[in-house]
């Protein structure tokens, strides 16, 4: 009797281990897809950021030299939110196929 406790034990064990192995592997791929939906939205932001300051800008003759800075620095967080949702993708992607 002990020995069907004891295996039934170790078989319980090893469920429970595989059981929190499958939780922490989509607690992780959630939160990877979580980060890469959030770069994409703010992507979507700056673009929209971007494109509003431009056509006020166009209206006025010459442009304006605090805009043209603006769209400059918004342009640049494009860049740098591109670069890190590259990132977020290849995460995700390598959390997704393990």
């Amino acid at each position: 009797m002990s020995n069907i406790l004891c295996v039934l034990q170790d078989k319980l064990h090893e469920y429970l281990g595989t059981m929190l192995a499958i939780n922490n592997a989509f607690a992780d791929r959630s939160s990877a897809l979580l980060t890469v939906q959030t770069l994409s939205s703010e992507l979507a932001s700056l673009h929209s950021r971007i494109e509003k300051l431009e056509v006020a800008s166009s209206r006025i003759f010459g442009g304006d030299k605090s805009r043209m800075r603006k769209i400059e620095e918004l342009k640049e967080a494009v860049r740098v939110t591109e670069s890190a949702k590259i990132c977020a993708d290849r995460e995700y992607e390598r959390i997704k196929v393990t």
